[in-house]
């Protein structure tokens, strides 16, 4: 977290997020959040061997934290709402099995009835099969990372979205770059008509 800190300054798309998601944070339980910049409030779910889950949002569009978060120690979602659209933000250790997390997957989807996005970390390389695969494909969400996202050549950092984020008005882009601070890209989507009271296009 300290050099993702460093790097946010200085960084133009970072600084451009409204909501930013960042998995595996390293903090331990028992300790305290990086100050962060002023603007900036924060949900963490930290665990015990220092992987974790942290969402970053500006004070000025806070989310709606819809329904809840979940922390299993080996995987954490946090799903949030902002201006009509519901996104998913997760961490899935590599060493788990798609049943392990199946169910609090689908509850963090629930009846997928508006724009969804579903974005993080799933330690999977996307074009192999997987059973994850196969359900998000079934309940009609497609996955935009399609080049690498990890220094080993590897699809590890998915987004979903649903067909009623894929119509939404205006479009959606994705685009990815490496950063210093982590051997995984960062993975951007801008949502091109949500706009904050400054009238800006939602990026996450």
């Amino acid at each position: 977290m300290f050099r993702f800190k460093v790097y946010f300054r200085k960084d133009v798309d970072l600084a451009s997020c409204n909501i930013i998601g960042i998995g595996e944070t390293w903090l331990q339980h028992d300790e305290n959040e990086p100050p962060l910049p002023s603007q900036y409030g924060a949900q963490f779910l930290n665990d015990t061997d220092g992987k974790g889950l942290a969402v970053l949002y500006k004070k000025i569009d806070i989310p709606n934290m819809v329904d809840f978060s979940i922390f299993r120690g080996a995987y954490s979602m946090m799903k949030l709402e902002l201006s009509g659209v519901e996104i998913v933000f997760l961490y899935i250790s590599g060493k788990i099995g798609f049943e392990l997390y199946k169910k609090d997957l689908i509850r963090m989807i629930g009846a997928s009835n508006k724009p969804l996005a579903l974005i993080g970390d799933v330690n999977w390389h996307y074009p192999k099969h997987h059973a994850m695969k196969d359900y998000m494909i079934r309940r009609g969400f497609k996955q935009l990372s399609l080049f690498p996202t990890h220094r080993q050549g590897n699809i590890l950092d998915h987004i979903y979205v649903n067909q009623k984020l894929l119509d939404f008005e205006g479009g959606i882009e994705v685009h990815q770059k490496p950063v210093f601070f982590t051997d995984h890209d960062s993975m951007y989507l801008k949502l091109k008509r949500i706009t904050t009271t400054q009238s800006r296009p939602q990026h996450v």
